[in-house]
């Protein structure tokens, strides 16, 4: 008797790859089926606010992408956050350099024995430090006082501090005037309408608050 043929199984079709689609591809398309597919096209009404600005030519890229060929495309406005944050501060953001030299002439007033040289070392990241406190919304007063009182236990390390140190007790002076550097600093900024990003933010959001405890007035510039 001839041997009988072996039946294999015939495996399913596969379905085609679909590559994942990008996080800004998604909301290009979220957008347009949200706000850009109605009766009334609420898309050129919209602010999307994205991170960098590098995202906001991606993003556009994107909305360009989702649509049919040929359709027309009344886009919304794409901003960065830092730039949103300022336009809504209502200041410009001034140059390190420039922010540096400002710097300087407050603490010279302070300390008229400040040397430059030395000053550069430490001032961009005494600017960062104040941007950062600024950006995060931190209530200053309690952060100065905190790193004044810090820096003010290191006095009972009799090992570490020499008997009538000018330097130490220079030191600490600096740390007990910081508060005054930044409030000084603060002011001369506004009075030009200027400020570091971090600044920027928080006073944007205190508009924004303002405006969301008392709605009748006016929005932000």
């Amino acid at each position: 008797m001839p041997a009988q043929p072996t039946a294999y199984p015939v495996p399913a079709p596969v379905a085609p790859y679909a590559a994942p689609i990008s996080f800004l591809a998604a909301t290009a398309r979220e957008l347009l089926d949200r706000y850009g597919s109605g009766p009334l096209d609420e898309l050129s009404d919209i602010i999307v606010v994205v991170p960098t600005r590098r995202a906001v030519v991606y993003l556009k890229n994107e909305l360009a992408l989702a649509l049919p060929p040929g359709a027309p495309l009344w886009a919304p406005r794409v901003a960065a956050m830092e730039d949103y944050m300022v336009e809504l501060a209502g200041v410009q953001v001034e140059e390190p350099i420039a922010l540096q030299l400002l710097l300087f002439d407050i603490l010279k007033g302070i300390d008229t024995s400040l040397n430059f040289d030395r000053f550069v070392g430490w001032a961009g990241l005494l600017l960062s430090d104040f941007s950062n406190l600024d950006q995060n919304l931190a209530p200053t007063h309690k952060v100065f006082e905190y790193l004044s009182e810090a820096k003010a236990l290191e006095r009972w390390d009799l090992n570490a501090l020499p008997p009538k140190s000018q330097a130490t007790a220079h030191s600490f002076s600096f740390w007990n005037q910081l508060e005054q550097v930044y409030h000084r600093l603060k002011s001369r900024m506004l009075t030009d309408h200027l400020a570091y990003p971090g600044l920027a933010y928080r006073l944007a959001v205190e508009k924004l608050e303002k405006q969301l405890d008392d709605p009748a007035a006016p929005a932000p510039a």
